[in-house]
């Protein structure tokens, strides 16, 4: 049986020092988290944690997917979301790899804390 765990992970920009939260999913195998896509509202550091729909990824590349997942979690939830996307930056040997900041869309951002998504809940997060 697949079994998918989900946790958030809050990074820290290198370049604006914004703070922001990123759902993390982790499977039995990559096969079963291809479809899952964390997204985050930079204003509101709301989460949504979602699947794409077929119409989203069917034909279209990685980007697109993304964007199309973006719109439909903002029409839903009344935000702005954005994906996390992985950076192109290497980090240093033995870090988790960087994102690409979604508050100044330039900046590197390392992983500085992570959490169950109770305990996410618990302190306030959505």
């Amino acid at each position: 049986m697949d079994h998918v765990e989900a946790s958030i992970r809050t990074f820290k920009c290198r370049r604006c020092r914004a703070r922001f939260p990123c759902g993390m999913f982790i499977g039995d195998t990559d096969m079963i988290v291809l479809d899952l896509v964390p997204a985050t509202d930079p204003s509101s550091g709301h989460v949504a944690l979602g699947r794409l729909h077929p119409s989203e990824y069917v034909g279209h590349d990685a980007g697109t997917a993304a964007r199309l997942f973006e719109q439909r979690a903002s029409d839903a939830l009344l935000g702005a979301f954005k994906v996390v996307r992985p950076s192109a930056t290497k980090p240093p040997r033995g870090h988790k790899p960087y994102v690409r900041c979604i508050v100044c869309g330039t900046g590197d951002a390392a992983g500085v804390d992570e959490m169950s998504v109770a305990q996410f809940v618990a302190r306030g997060g959505s």
